[in-house]
């Protein structure tokens, strides 16, 4: 008797078809690959977009700016001997205010670009607070030039301003202007009067922006109120708020005291103080990131491949069929189209339906494939039916996050535990 080659007996037969399925992932790098290109591509779309339109704003509290004149003692070496020079040097201080008390609604809408959507928005903002009695440091060494001082407000990217700030400072009113520091509007203001009292201000700010909206607590202590029709706030930062959230919209509102940041009311450089720790805001979150979903999707390809060729072997040995390595290559051709549909279908409709449409099309077109290999219906149904519990399988994991890694493991155990059972009625020696 003719002794059969290695590869023709059934454990030959599925060790290849194991190999053929680790090939495949090949392919399913590559669509990977193209998921994270379109990913890109969407990117730069928003950045496109939100560069004409707005980019994220960040808010911070009012600011004094106080020039001074301090004698600073310098030590210079002439002729080998050490000199001391007293050299008088100006400087600036800079002074938060007591409160700072923003209310207002952000205005979401989506500004399409090609096939994209961006998130952008409109904000009405009401802004009051109190600046206490100046009490400056060193005024015994120091020559304050009160008359001088200047009032800031910082506003990241000023050409979302819709129109001017116009502060009101007790009686006084003070138009902002560009200042030549990066990011800053200014206005000169005489404190040498005013300062010796409370001041109060307020003015409305009326700014527009993208995909997040952010604040500096600088005051002493800050009080922001958000409302707004968006219904997916990603509220991030050091300092999360009290809010209500439902079909509406969301209602936010943020505290944070003195005691709860670490820098002080009075300091002498802008860049210098770890605000950025303490930032706080809002982001507009699409939470129908199609991409992540996709690139979730794909990371099961794999899986749905070597299930889908372990059931036609399965059926090659149970039902005595041949199946060659051709035809096990076109199966898997046709599995890793399904990514590439949902991919390219889910840039126009929703994911799930996408989703929907494209296990419909392979589902049909492996079941069509596989009628005519098997040519009994019932192997066929039996496979199209195991393709949408798989499929379905995988969209319940993707639509998870916490359970995710629970239910998967509990799926695959399951799987493997049917696997054994089938395995039992192959007469692998034979």
């Amino acid at each position: 008797m003719e002794k059969l080659s290695f590869f023709k007996t059934k454990v030959g037969k599925g060790l290849l078809v194991g190999a053929f399925a680790l090939f495949m992932f090949i392919p399913l790098l590559i669509v990977q690959n193209l998921v994270n290109e379109r990913q890109n591509r969407k990117n730069e779309v928003v950045t496109e977009v939100t560069n004409q339109w707005s980019r994220g704003q960040k808010i911070s509290s009012l600011i004094f700016q106080i020039p001074y004149e301090e004698n600073v003692k310098q030590e210079k070496t002439v002729n080998g001997s050490q000199v001391i020079s007293i050299v008088k040097e100006s400087r600036m201080l800079y002074v938060s205010p007591k409160t700072f008390i923003l209310k207002g609604q952000i205005i979401p809408e989506k500004r399409k670009k090609s096939i994209y959507e961006v998130v952008v928005y409109n904000s009405n903002l009401k802004i009051t607070g109190s600046f206490d009695p100046l009490n400056l440091p060193n005024k015994e060494t120091r020559i304050y030039n009160l008359e001088k001082a200047k009032v800031l407000f910082e506003v990241n990217d000023i050409r979302g301003l819709q129109k001017e700030i116009i502060i009101n400072i007790n009686k006084a009113q003070l138009t902002l202007e560009n200042s030549g520091q990066n990011g800053y509007l200014a206005q000169n203001i005489d404190l040498r009067e005013a300062g010796l009292s409370k001041l109060d201000y307020s003015f409305d700010l009326a700014v527009r922006g993208s995909t997040n909206l952010k604040f500096n607590p600088t005051a002493a202590n800050t009080t922001v109120e958000l409302t707004s029709t968006w219904q997916d706030p990603g509220f991030f930062g050091a300092f999360l708020p009290s809010y209500d959230l439902d079909k509406n919209g969301f209602n936010a509102k943020w505290n944070v005291l003195e005691l709860n940041r670490d820098f002080p009311r009075v300091f002498y450089n802008l860049e210098v103080i770890n605000i950025a720790d303490y930032q706080f805001g809002v982001n507009l979150v699409e939470t129908a990131n199609n991409y992540q979903k996709n690139e979730r999707a794909v990371k099961y390809g794999l899986l749905i491949v070597s299930l889908t060729f372990l059931v036609f072997f399965f059926m090659e040995m149970l039902l005595s069929l041949k199946v060659n390595l051709i035809q096990y290559g076109l199966i898997g051709i046709a599995l890793i189209l399904f990514y590439t549909l949902l991919l390219s279908i889910s840039e126009f409709l929703t994911f799930n339906i996408a989703y929907l449409i494209s296990c419909i099309a392979t589902i049909g077109l492996i079941f069509s494939f596989s009628k005519s290999l098997f040519i009994l219906k019932q192997p066929a149904l039996a496979l199209a039916a195991l393709l949408s519990i798989l499929y379905g399988f995988i969209f319940i994991i993707i639509q998870l996050e916490d359970t995710a890694l629970l239910i998967g493991s509990i799926g695959l155990f399951l799987i493997l535990a049917t696997t054994m059972y089938i395995s039992r009625k192959v007469n692998w020696d034979n």
